[in-house]
């Protein structure tokens, strides 16, 4: 008698307990977990990308993320290296490679981005917002902040500038050497109504001479360069335009356009890109042909390289996607083998919700 007691009694508190964790489920309903989880893997906001050889390449971006691949880009293995806003990668063989981004991030590696080295040097002030390399051996290098362009001759050990702005918010914003000696700066020093916008050197950046006639009422709307010798040479941001006589005169090809990045093989041959366009040319930029696939997946595309007219990757932002209460924003990938003409497209995943919830401004780069 006392058992059948017992087991009503254990039966009456287990009816209990499931009766009221019913009740309160019903009335406070539990969201079910988020099974997205951020990756090491993922790229945030990828600027810009690199590659020393068919298989072996990088790719940078914002908040640390760097990702490797050894097949081309069918994987990629991701790292953090720090909370650092990347803006570009140069790798100059399979072990020494550079970073360079925002708020001072200066890196080297010497065995092939396992480990990265932060680099400290007087020569630069410790916030200097980097945002563009061109290493040219194992000593000489050049990286673009925008107080000027940094040159080392010691692999990077001690740095010096030898163009300063002359007020706090002009500034420089491209570079593009052609040589240890020339190399052509896009920028400001003056506060002027129609200043100076394109500065060259002769002797790798030590001393730097105002070009006349490339001001800004000439290179308007110009926000990037590149030539590809002394004389021959491209601006671009929302136009295009083009220098054969070393910046002295410019001739518009395109009015219209969206320019992140020039990359161009020679006189003839190159691509551009920016916005959802890969602008390529056979012709010097006579004539300018959009070869970048018609996909709703690309919307900011902000670096390229290419190891060949037919091999090359770009990189870029994508779109913005919601998963339950996560909200995700996507980088894309783009490969193409043969010019152009047909493009692979892998997109990273980035979890954006907690940068939301804090109130970050997703569009500020």
């Amino acid at each position: 008698m006392q058992l059948r007691k017992s087991v009503l009694l254990v039966f009456m508190i287990i009816f209990f307990v499931y009766f009221e964790i019913h009740s309160c489920s019903e009335e406070f309903p539990v969201a079910p977990p988020m099974t997205v989880e951020q990756s090491e893997d993922n790229i945030y906001r990828a600027m810009d990308v690199c590659f020393i050889d068919d298989t072996t390449g990088w790719i940078v971006g914002s908040d640390g993320t760097i990702a490797s691949t050894t097949d081309g880009g069918e994987t990629w293995t991701g790292q953090l290296v720090e909370l650092c806003d990347f803006r570009d990668v140069q790798f100059i063989d399979e072990n020494i490679g550079w970073l360079a981004g925002k708020d001072g991030a200066l890196f080297n590696t010497g065995d092939g981005g396992l480990t990265w080295e932060r680099v400290v040097s007087g020569g630069y002030p410790v916030d200097e917002d980097f945002s563009k390399l061109q290493i040219l051996g194992q000593s000489l290098g050049f990286v673009q902040g925008f107080l000027g362009v940094y040159r080392t001759e010691d692999g990077g050990l001690e740095w010096e500038n030898h163009w300063l702005p002359f007020v706090p918010y002009k500034g420089a914003w491209s570079m593009s050497f052609i040589d240890e000696h020339s190399g052509y700066l896009l920028g400001t020093r003056w506060m002027e109504s129609d200043p100076i916008l394109l500065y060259s050197t002769v002797d790798g950046g030590v001393t730097w001479l105002g070009i006349t006639e490339a001001r800004s009422t000439v290179l308007k709307g110009v926000l990037t360069i590149a030539f590809v010798d002394e004389s021959i040479g491209w601006a671009g941001g929302s136009v295009v335009m083009k220098t054969v006589d070393g910046g002295r005169t410019w001739e518009t090809q395109l009015e219209s356009a969206v320019i992140r990045e020039f990359c161009f093989f020679n006189e003839l041959t190159g691509c551009a890109v920016g916005g959802g366009s890969i602008l390529k040319t056979t012709d010097g930029g006579a004539t300018w042909t959009d070869i970048a696939p018609d996909d709703d997946r690309i919307v900011d595309l902000r670096g390229c390289y290419f190891l060949s007219e037919s091999k090359g990757w770009v990189v870029g932002l994508g779109t913005e996607k919601t998963v339950g209460t996560r909200l995700l924003l996507n980088s894309v990938i783009l490969v193409t083998e043969d010019g152009g003409a047909s493009w692979t497209i892998t997109e990273s995943s980035y979890d954006c919700t907690e940068k939301l919830l804090l109130g970050e401004n997703l569009d500020s780069y």
